[in-house]
């Protein structure tokens, strides 16, 4: 299983220190140093394929299309070294572990060892019949790992005698390779998207990872091992757990997920998987903490508790089930029965031990956790597709097909007052952090902003010329973002109304959220979107690897970011902030 889903536009990159390397088609290199500059080296005369630092950090070396080898000096930025040789592009390049020589891998069929100080050619490898995809060389350097066709080999550094050779399970071209640490594996990255695991010891094959949609493009263990980072031309980097005798896919959830973020023990999340069980699984590597049975009928909506023991489920004929996460890795849940169709929406209590439902039977209920007992609310006249506790827990917030927002005492389930003022469906609606109003995002193109005291419509925000399908308050109760299903977010001010018109998504806006001050949006469609408030400035789209996502869900300080496309897709989104 990964431990988490990146994007990238293949390429191979180098980074020491402070400074980032980046190959080029334009025949140039660029050198990034972190939070100053960035530098061109000119020199090829062809796409440059790939680049790589030395182990002391002080050289580099660049290969490309133009069948040259190229050593330049990090420090002065100088080319110290043209090598030539190879009749055809070079690949792949690296320095050996010692920094004495140079290896490079061609379309020519040859692998070469050279002297990284002259550039003297010490050791030509002719054991492919085919162009050379990859090459490295194994941790102490004594070792040469290279691909060609369906086959990795392994010769010796030093003489060329080939020791081994790995073939794939499919007859897939490997394009890429890589030595474990320790030199008891070999991986490698095949045409087929998946990244095949053999012994070193027993030349067979350990384990097969499968999650890619593209070509494996490159592989690195991570130092010690445990770890293995995969690129693919489908635009993700994955993160793999190194496990033998195991066929691992990535895990596939649905979008209705739930999450709950903790300093000590990272990000848990609880999800419906496409064979209809809840899956909850925690940290960047989503390691499996339960799995419930199949249910019978689909699950549409799970929720967290928030002290992370509970996981509740509701599913479309109407069930509803509680489970402790502790019960096992395979579990049954505790049937909540009331509800007689779809259960659309459930949220804990902040103190864990009280579940709200909201259901298709047009009906919520207020559920005790320690008894399964239940109070039900029956105002509704339509589909209730959301509600929220506030106000410390003492009053819950739905929303409904049927045009209102109604408020309910929890303890009773009493309803205390209805919002009614729409023409058409409520689709989402909020609560500000200061308790004091409500938000209502309806099909009939129109925000509404309510006393959440006594009901009274205080404004209604007109622009959107689509149905408003999302609304979130920011943490000072201040800005309201909206999403429509033109792909537009729009930014107001509870006082003062529009502020700016964010553009664009290419589907429909299904989540917004705000950072915690106020400074920076985020936005799930087709894509997911990042924003500055303050100027309307998109600052990064992120691209998933399916075609929409429903939510996505922020950490509280915006480092960490969880959504789910509808290709089952689980990214765990980690923001790089800038060195300072």
């Amino acid at each position: 299983m990964f431990n988490a889903v990146f994007m990238t536009s293949w390429c191979v990159v180098c980074i020491s220190k402070h400074r980032t390397f980046f190959p080029g088609q334009n025949k140039v290199l660029l050198l990034l140093h972190i939070c100053t500059q960035a530098l061109l080296f000119e020199g090829h005369t062809g796409d440059v394929y790939a680049c790589a630092f030395s182990n002391s950090g002080d050289r580099i070396v660049t290969c490309s299309l133009d069948s040259s080898v190229r050593v330049w000096n990090a420090e002065t930025y100088e080319q110290e070294l043209i090598i030539t040789g190879h009749k055809r592009a070079v690949n792949v390049c690296c320095f050996s572990p010692d920094d004495k020589t140079i290896l490079s891998c061609s379309e020519d069929q040859t692998v070469c060892i050279w002297d990284a100080q002259i550039g003297e050619l010490r050791l030509t490898y002719q054991g492919h019949d085919s162009a050379v995809t990859s090459a490295s060389f194994s941790k102490d350097g004594l070792l040469v790992a290279s691909s060609a066709d369906d086959q990795i080999q392994i010769w010796e550094a030093s003489t060329g005698k080939c020791r081994q050779t790995f073939y794939t399970n499919s007859g897939n071209a490997i394009l890429c390779c890589s030595l474990s640490p320790d030199s008891s594996l070999v991986a490698g990255g095949l045409s087929s998207y998946s990244i095949q695991l053999w012994s070193m010891g027993t030349a067979t094959t350990l384990a097969v990872y499968k999650g890619h949609t593209g070509w494996v493009y490159s592989l690195h263990f991570s130092p010690d091992g445990k770890q293995l980072m995969s690129a693919s031309d489908d635009e993700t980097v994955m993160i793999w757990a190194v496990q033998s005798e195991r066929v691992s896919k990535c895990l596939s959830i649905r979008r209705d997920f739930s999450v709950n973020f903790c300093d000590k023990t990272g990000v848990t999340i609880a999800a419906p998987d496409f064979k209809n069980r809840v899956v909850v699984v925690q940290g960047d590597e989503a390691t499996v903490q339960l799995q419930t049975n199949i249910e019978p009928s689909r699950i549409r909506c799970c929720t967290l508790s928030p002290d992370r023991t509970t996981v509740a489920y509701g599913s479309e004929n109407g069930n509803l089930k509680v489970i402790r996460i502790s019960s096992g890795v395979t579990s049954e849940g505790r049937p909540l029965k009331g509800h007689t169709a779809t259960v659309r929406w459930a949220t804990f209590s902040s103190n864990s031990q009280t579940l709200v439902t909201s259901s298709e039977d047009f009906t919520l209920r207020i559920w005790s956790i320690k008894d399964g007992s239940c109070i039900v609310c029956a105002s509704h006249t339509d589909v209730v597709w959301r509600c929220q506790f506030f106000d410390n827990d003492m009053h819950i917030l739905s929303c409904s097909s049927d045009g209102t927002l109604k408020v309910w005492k929890t303890e009773t389930g009493m309803l205390e007052m209805t919002c009614a003022g729409h023409r058409e469906w409520i689709l989402c609606c909020d609560v500000s952090p200061d308790d004091k109003l409500l938000l209502s995002a309806s099909v009939d193109c129109r925000l509404k902003l309510w006393s959440s005291q006594d009901g009274r419509l205080l404004r209604t925000f007109t622009g959107h010329s689509d149905c408003v399908r999302s609304c979130r308050f920011s943490r000072c109760s201040r800005l309201v973002a909206s999403g429509d299903d033109q792909g537009f977010v729009f930014l107001w001010d509870v006082e003062e109304g529009l502020l700016r018109v964010l553009s664009r998504h290419e589907g429909w806006v299904t989540d917004v959220h705000f950072s915690a001050d106020s400074q920076m949006v985020i936005s799930a469609s087709d894509t997911v979107k990042f924003w500055r408030q303050t100027s309307g400035e998109l600052l990064q789209t992120f691209h998933i690897r399916g075609s929409f996502v429903k939510y996505v869900a922020p950490s509280t300080d915006f480092n960490t970011f969880v959504t789910v496309d509808n290709a089952g897709t689980l990214y765990i989104l980690k923001r790089i902030l800038p060195v300072v």
